[in-house]
């Protein structure tokens, strides 16, 4: 839309007020509003070839008077309709330059000396920060998987069962799984619960083993009521499970409800 205001913008089309009947001014191609009511009489206003419509009036008698034309936002407001706000002339040279100097100072930043080249190296940041992600999960999934001996060393015994029940911040899910399925196969008779907070949301991981499913404690169910008590929800295999939660601020809560389900 932008771009077709200012091309007709650059071909100074003369803007035509006329006075006329309505079915005159419908028949001569003018486009109407749907849900406007109209007079006998209407003013059409027309902008060379491109657009001719029923208008309240104008205050441009060539479409150059606009000089340039740029949209500042675009929003819904029904079905199918959009409303536009933008600014002409000066007002919106200012906001083109106003931008302009923005992505000057974005490609100081990253070491440019003009906006080009501002993509490429956007584009090579974003993959060389995704690769470091990549290499710190591993490392850290590797770090965690580490203690695991130690934390089937420290499990503690509720009602007959090995449990480890753990707090952590800033891991994956799958380093999760991974270290939860571990640390349950080093236990005969293990439990695993596992909460992780990231970006203000939980996650809870759980492994149960055949000795405590045996007795009622299935994973799937757990993590569900740990969920629940903090916003979320989920669930899983009574072997294996995650779910998810959004009120950080109940997860020792979480586990402690763990705890009363695993004493039962």
């Amino acid at each position: 839309v932008e771009r077709l205001v200012n091309e007709q913008i650059a071909l100074a089309e003369p803007i035509v007020t006329e006075v006329m009947d309505v079915e005159a001014a419908k028949n001569s191609g003018a486009i109407a509003l749907f849900d406007e009511k109209y007079g006998d009489t209407v003013r059409v206003v027309s902008m060379g070839d491109f657009s001719k419509e029923f208008c309240g009036g104008t205050h441009a008698n060539n479409t150059a008077d606009l000089c340039v034309f740029k949209i500042t936002s675009e929003e819904s407001i029904g079905s199918g309709i959009r409303r536009i706000t933008s600014e002409t002339k000066y007002d919106a040279y200012k906001d083109f330059k106003t931008e302009e100097q923005y992505l000057l100072e974005c490609a100081k930043l990253m070491k440019l000396q003009s906006w080009q080249g501002f993509k490429e190296k956007l584009v090579a940041l974003q993959e060389e920060n995704a690769q470091l992600r990549k290499e710190n999960d591993a490392h850290k999934q590797a770090e965690l998987l580490s203690s695991a001996d130690t934390a089937v060393q420290q499990a503690e015994i509720i009602n007959g069962l090995s449990c480890v029940l753990l707090s952590l911040n800033g891991f994956d899910t799958n380093s999760l799984k991974a270290y939860a399925e571990n640390v349950r196969n080093k236990l005969a008779d293990g439990f695993v619960f596992v909460s992780n907070t990231t970006d203000g949301k939980v996650t809870f991981v759980c492994a149960s083993s055949k000795a405590a499913i045996a007795k009622g404690k299935k994973a799937g169910d757990i993590v569900k009521a740990a969920a629940q008590l903090t916003g979320g929800n989920g669930g899983g295999r009574p072997d294996m499970a995650q779910a998810g939660g959004k009120d950080t601020s109940k997860v020792q809560e979480a586990h402690a409800l763990v705890r009363e389900i695993l004493a039962q």
